[in-house]
């Protein structure tokens, strides 16, 4: 949804890198043992032709960078920033 938002230039997306997601994911049940199995089985693009594990947000959010410590929820807030500078006064 991010990435077609972004590819359609319909959006500014906030937030984190993707978790390596490569592909569309597809699932099964193995027959002797019952377990769920999730794979990926098709490749998936943005738009722009690069591969969806290589998108970053325009607006990237490192969870780990120390102004973001006492923030309940830090990619909220930096959207919100984001928003704050782009509304006219």
């Amino acid at each position: 949804m991010a990435i077609g938002l972004d590819g359609m230039h319909r959006a500014t997306v906030v937030g984190t890198q993707m978790a390596g997601l490569n592909g569309g994911i597809f699932n099964l049940q193995l027959p002797n043992t019952g377990i769920g199995v999730n794979y990926a089985g098709e490749k998936l693009n943005h738009i722009n032709g690069k591969p969806r594990e290589n998108f970053v947000p325009p607006v990237s959010v490192n969870l780990m960078e120390k102004r973001w410590e006492h923030t309940q929820d830090p990619i909220l807030e930096a959207g919100y920033q984001r928003l704050h500078k782009l509304t006219p006064r």
